[in-house]
């Protein structure tokens, strides 16, 4: 039987795979629960599919003959299943990043500046561009075709903006949320103040001219 053996490069990067595949699935499984259809991305699935794939082949060379082992076809192999789930998991931050955007975007809107302003003083400054900044830097990373780097770099990127997602997504759990309430409240008040603003001097032009008339009549 052919020798199941790895070398220590290779561990490396089977190890740091691993990890970044059950890190992948976590956050699979939020954003699953963020997203109103609870339905998982096509283009995740995908790459799902394809890092299988390669893993399979990886698999398949070293159950093979030894004169039949390619030390090249290996290492390649390896390198996109690592590549695949590395991009899936970056498939994964950019969905949440705009499921939560839709989702804070959507409860926000029907509200006026000011009284946002007044009951979340971050939003504006942090939590929304927090949002769209990380969604334009995970495009940039899911555009670069090279995501076959050193494997320690790939995790630890990954883990920061699965950070900052995570974060956003705190956010809007533990600020948004609450603060919709609140926020619907006063923007009544602001709504009614802002009413009696407008037609207070038409109410009292009114009410002026019709004691003038009745006072001037007698």
């Amino acid at each position: 039987m052919p020798d199941l053996s790895f070398t220590e490069s290779e561990k490396v990067k089977i190890k740091k795979t691993t990890e970044l595949y059950l890190l992948f699935k976590d956050l699979l499984i939020e954003a699953e629960e963020l997203d109103d259809e609870r339905k998982t991305q096509p283009q995740i699935l995908l790459e799902v599919r394809n890092a299988l794939e390669h893993l399979m082949r990886v698999l398949i060379m070293k159950f093979a003959p030894a004169n039949e082992q390619s030390d090249g076809y290996f290492k390649q192999a390896l390198d996109k299943f690592h590549g695949h789930v590395y991009r899936a998991g970056y498939d994964v931050l950019d969905w949440q990043a705009i499921v939560l955007r839709g989702k804070i975007i959507s409860e926000l809107r029907r509200f006026s500046h000011e009284a946002i302003e007044k009951v979340l003083p971050d939003y504006y400054p942090t939590i929304r561009p927090g949002i769209e900044q990380i969604s334009i830097d995970i495009a940039s990373i899911r555009a670069k075709k090279d995501v076959d780097g050193p494997a320690d770099a790939d995790f630890e990127n990954f883990k920061k903006y699965a950070d900052k997602v995570r974060a956003l997504q705190s956010a809007y759990r533990t600020k948004i949320l609450p603060s919709i309430s609140p926020i619907t409240d006063l923007h009544k008040r602001m709504r009614k103040d802002e009413i009696w603003k407008t037609y207070l001097p038409w109410i009292l032009s009114g009410v002026l001219g019709v004691l003038t008339l009745v006072f001037g009549l007698t």
